[in-house]
């Protein structure tokens, strides 16, 4: 478990030091999800749930548009 320190900035800003950022995967510019619990902050990636599905199927263009052509598939 990794402990870090640091300040709310009057803007309401805070730093996260680069050693959490890299055990997070992040990088500075990226979306970030903060959830509370119990008092505790939750800080994880963000992700765009369609990012997540990018890539799990695969079809030729003709399979596509024959799919989107029938009238079953909506």
């Amino acid at each position: 478990m990794e402990v870090a320190h640091s300040k709310i900035t009057r803007n309401k800003h805070i730093e996260i030091p680069d050693k959490i950022l890299e055990m997070l995967g992040l990088r500075s510019g990226e979306e970030i999800r903060m959830t509370v619990i119990n008092k505790k902050l939750i800080v994880e990636a963000s992700s765009d749930p369609v990012d997540e599905l990018a890539g799990i199927i695969e079809l030729k263009e003709a399979e596509a548009e024959e799919l989107i052509e029938s009238k079953g598939w909506y």
